[in-house]
């Protein structure tokens, strides 16, 4: 694994019962994070966001941090759902989940979420317009079937 910025096993240490994170193998104090936001989070999720390392050249990909959680990546991305939905700035791409430097990732990770939500109201608003023009209509299964006859 590539040297991110951080030491696995201090943070192993730190997660399942040993000392505190060390704070020379990551930021003390999340930069993107408001000390008022961190104060909302659990003993663990403050270790998540002192694990996860600063700037996109640091990322920790998805497979290593479910690892040194030693959770599973459907459990880890619930995490840092739940980091986000708590103000936690927490940018995740190709390659891999940190915690930004300066105001170009910021921007980045804003244009990008952006364009996913775009793309997802796109189709709900299709859906949308053709569960209208269906409202009310019966399907010709449910036709058939007052008929009396089966349709194939």
């Amino acid at each position: 694994m590539r040297n991110r910025g951080h030491n696995m096993a201090e943070t192993n240490k730190a997660l399942h019962g040993g000392n505190q994170y060390s704070a020379n193998n990551a930021s003390s104090s999340n930069k993107a994070t408001s000390n008022s936001i961190l104060s909302e989070f659990s003993e663990f999720e403050n270790i998540i966001m002192q694990i996860l390392p600063h700037g996109r050249q640091n990322a920790i990909h998805m497979r290593e941090l479910s690892e040194v959680l030693k959770l599973d990546e459907r459990q880890t991305r619930q995490i840092m759902f739940n980091l986000r939905c708590k103000g936690a700035v927490i940018v995740s791409g190709p390659a891999g989940y940190f915690i930004p430097d300066n105001r170009s990732e910021i921007s980045r990770y804003i244009n990008t979420v952006k364009k996913r939500a775009v793309s997802s109201y796109k189709s709900i608003r299709a859906a949308r317009e053709l569960l209208n023009q269906i409202e009310g209509q019966q399907s010709l299964f449910d036709i058939g079937k007052q008929d009396g006859q089966k349709k194939e």
